[in-house]
């Protein structure tokens, strides 16, 4: 699988599929691009498909620093060493944030598909959340059962469940440290809702990580199309992967 040369390291990242419509597949914190694979198999192999491990996840190289910001410059120089004049881009949880900035950056994103994104305005950070933070760091016990009953809790597939598990091992320290402050002090609610590009959010009933209510402010304030997936959690694709693999590519056809 092929990587790409980017600061003092490689960027990981996975495709499929042919044709001139591209999409790009970003995940959230403390993850990878394994996140999507139960979604993969519903995408027509007529639209070109890209998945990418940000830095310091998956199989990418720990490429500091670690940050909202430098994320969203990860995207673009992807998209511009790739030769991506023009794309979707599919954000999950962090993930989506990450593809507002991105495109608030200048990245040639046509499209922006957010799936239970963290809202425009941020992470409502806390000190107790903070301490959580570091307890999922430094206890493996405790990471495991956080993302089995709140990120993943109807995973039907075991052996992907450990892989998520051993992602969020793999991470970065700085994805439980400097990532959630760059996430508290994010706010781009006011200069998203200036962007003229078509916008879908997909977001469950049931998220425990990023509780529907937080996300409405997102919603109403941005010009978007919102799909609410009843009995959803976190991930819908990988609970729900075909319903929301169909919403991504009828968004994508549209004009």
């Amino acid at each position: 699988m092929p990587y790409l040369p980017f600061k003092n390291g490689n960027l990981y990242y996975e495709e499929s599929g042919e044709g001139d419509r591209k999409l790009l597949f970003v995940h959230g914190n403390i993850a990878s691009l394994n996140y999507w694979r139960k979604l993969r198999p519903y995408l027509p192999t007529k639209i070109k498909c890209f998945f990418l491990d940000l830095p310091g996840y998956g199989k990418s190289d720990n490429i500091s620093p670690y940050n909202l910001e430098s994320f969203a410059d990860s995207i673009i120089y992807f998209a511009e060493k790739l030769e991506l004049k023009t794309f979707t881009y599919v954000g999950h949880s962090t993930g989506g944030l990450i593809g507002i900035i991105s495109t608030l950056k200048g990245a040639p994103i046509a499209k922006l598909i957010l799936i239970s994104t963290v809202p425009a305005s941020g992470y409502p950070l806390t000190e107790d959340s903070r301490a959580a933070f570091t307890f999922l760091m430094t206890n493996r016990d405790f990471l495991e059962q956080t993302l089995r009953n709140h990120v993943f809790p109807s995973i039907s597939d075991e052996n992907l469940a450990l892989e998520l598990i051993q992602d969020a091992v793999r991470a970065i320290p700085q994805g439980y440290t400097d990532v959630p402050e760059s996430l508290g002090e994010t706010n781009v609610l006011k200069e998203a809702k200036e962007l003229k590009i078509p916008i879908l959010f997909i977001h469950g009933t049931e998220d425990k990580v990023i509780p529907l209510d937080w996300a409405r402010e997102t919603f109403d304030t941005i010009n978007g199309k919102v799909i609410i997936l009843k009995g959803a959690g976190h991930t819908p694709q990988i609970s729900f992967p075909q319903e929301v693999a169909t919403h991504i590519v009828n968004f994508v056809k549209e004009n």
